[in-house]
């Protein structure tokens, strides 16, 4: 899959970071709406690079993780 800059932005972020948030890509693409930028998240997780957590369709605490980097807390 060929990605575009904006979406590299943000694995970027989710490699440095381990999660990304809707408002977390609008801060990192500021000139760009809302709607383009979830696009480009579904198009990640349709690739299988993403995977979206959420509880139900509006879920204000959605957010995605890179698949296969979810990180585990050791005590």
């Amino acid at each position: 899959m060929a990605m575009n800059e904006r979406q590299g932005k943000a694995i970027h972020f989710l490699l440095q970071c381990g999660t990304l948030t809707i408002q977390d890509y609008e801060q990192l693409c500021p000139d760009v709406n809302r709607r383009s930028l979830q696009r480009d998240l579904k198009k990640l997780i349709e690739s299988g690079l993403l995977s979206e957590v959420a509880v139900g369709p509006t879920d204000p605490t959605r957010h995605y993780e890179l698949v296969g980097l979810r990180l585990i807390a050791v005590t």
